[in-house]
Parts: structure tokens; sequence; C-alpha cells
């Protein structure tokens, strides 16, 4: 049977579609009119160069604990709420995700992500990114998302472990009912049930905890976008690797802009803010004729108001 076929017969494609759709897809908060995205002078140099926004491997994120914060979470709401679904071969499936061996490194797909911010002058990212000078760069986002790449989602981070839990037991639970529901097959029918139901599940499960955080970080106010990228996908090429910190940082260039009107193939970025530095009247300058030279005149240069930190 065609995964096309199991999913026309038992549904799981409605979950998946939650996570995978082509498309934006969006938790149902008011999305800000700007999004600022932080990021060092290099940072700032290649998007513009490359006119695309840079998504990072999951596992060389600034903070790497990130996604063990959401396995973890996984792990306990599947302990606690559907540790015997009564069902021998879903236990069997949960149960993989609730043990110490599962990572995301073991799914069909790797994650990219690019982190946005709803302030564009934030102490706390200014002392990540400053050393010496970063930048936050202010998006429209009405013009940023129209024409998304597949594989691409948008959604605003949770910082409340009740509101994530809630989140996780509602989705766990409405694609473990559409399992339950099966009704008796045969022995192959039911393996390639199982090989797509985990697929359907992970992508579920790995577009939702992308989207958590640790309430520590809530000044943030984060957006993401996410990008899944196939392990079978044939353009081996898209991936590209930046130098930080002597390391070897892997990302993917997105296009995320219009294919019409004001940012016509282009992305659109409608400010600036240039972090506290030693020497702003050279920082404004210089980089005033880059984006001059790279046709961003009508780009806002913006000193931000904290002090040198």
């Amino acid at each position: 049977m065609r995964l096309r076929d199991i999913d026309n017969k038992y549904g799981f494609m409605d979950e998946q579609e939650i996570s995978l759709k082509l498309g934006v897809s969006m938790f149902p908060e008011e999305v800000p009119k700007h999004l600022f995205h932080y990021t060092s002078v290099e940072g700032l140099q290649g998007i513009i160069n490359s006119n695309s926004l840079w998504a990072t491997h999951y596992s060389f994120l600034n903070d790497p604990t990130e996604m063990i914060y959401g396995i973890k979470l996984l792990r306990q709401v599947l302990f606690e709420r559907f540790l015997n679904t009564g069902n021998i071969n879903l236990d069997r499936i949960l149960e993989w995700y609730m043990s110490e061996n599962f990572d995301f490194t073991q799914t069909s797909t790797d994650t990219y992500l690019i982190s946005f911010c709803e302030s564009g002058d934030l102490l706390s990212q200014w002392r990540g990114y400053s050393n010496g000078g970063g930048f936050s760069i202010g998006f429209e986002v009405d013009n940023l998302f129209n024409f998304p790449p597949e594989g691409v989602r948008f959604g605003k981070v949770i910082y409340s472990k009740d509101q994530q839990i809630s989140i996780l037991t509602n989705k766990i639970d409405a694609i473990t009912k559409k399992y339950l529901a099966i009704p008796p097959t045969s022995e192959e029918e039911l393996s390639q049930i199982n090989s797509y139901f985990y697929k359907a599940f992970e992508a579920l499960i790995k577009s939702t905890i992308c989207l958590f955080k640790d309430n520590a970080f809530n000044e943030e106010h984060e957006w993401r976008v996410i990008y899944f990228k196939s392990h079978f996908d044939d353009k081996k090429d898209d991936i590209k690797f930046r130098v930080n910190q002597q390391k070897m940082i892997p990302y993917v260039e997105l296009k995320l802009y219009e294919r019409t009107g004001l940012y016509t193939n282009t992305l659109p970025i409608r400010f600036i803010y240039y972090g506290p530095t030693l020497s702003p009247h050279h920082t404004e300058k210089s980089i005033r004729m880059f984006l001059d030279q790279n046709k961003r005149s009508q780009c806002r240069l913006i000193r931000s108001r904290i002090p040198f930190v």
C-alpha cells in the first residue's frame, strides 16, 4: 500500500500537515508588524549579500540545551499521560520516544532555525551578539512570508510550561486516537501503517517542541522560522558552512521575500539597529555606505539606546 493510500484511509496526514504542509503554519497569536533578527557584523554582511536569511542547524544554536528541554518535556508528557494506551503496537512506538536513546538526529529530517525578537533593542540580545558591535535587522513581517519555501513553518515561541504540556498533550492525543481507531488489518498493512505513523508523529512533535523554551527566556518574545530538510533530499549542496568561534556551523539560505510589490525579490528589511559600541560614528558611516552600495538606502539605521555593555 502506498503512503498516500495509508493517509487517505487513516488520516495521519491531517496531523502531519500541521507541521510539514507547504507554506506558513502558526499558532493563533497576532503577528507583530515588525520582527528583529539579531546577528553579528559577519551575519549582517552575509544576509545582505546573499539576499537571504540563514537558518542554522539546531545542533549548533547558541544554546544547545534548547532541544534537550523539549525532548525532556515530551518524555514527561508521554510517561504521565500515554504510558498505557491499551494497544501493544502503539505502546511500543511511544516507548521509543520515552527512551533515553531517542534524539532528533535519528529522525528523517534535519531541522534548521531562524530566531526573531519582537524588540530590536534588547539588552540580553546585545550581550549575546555585541562583542564590539552587533546588529538587529527589522523585517516587515507581512512581506516576509508570502511565498515560503517547501518545508518552512513560522510560529511564536511558547515559554509557559503549563501551556507547553497542554499543547503537546492535545496533539499527541489527537494523532494517537486516529491510530487507536484503526480496525484489524493484515500484518503487512500494519507494518506500513506503523512506519508512516512514526514519520507523522515525529513531524508533529518536532515542529511543536522547536517552539518551546524555558520560561527564563520569556523576555525575548521570540518567534521562529523552522525549516525541515529531509535526509533524502537530493539538494545536498544547499547546505553551507560559516565559521564562528573556531567551529564550522551548517546553515541553509532561505529566500523569504515576495515576488511582486515594494520588496520584489528582496528581503523586506525596514530597520537596522546597531548595538552598543565604542565607535558609533564609524559604525554608522560604514554600515550606511554598505547599505547604499547594496541598494538598501531605504533602510533606517538606528543606534541602540543602551550604553556600551
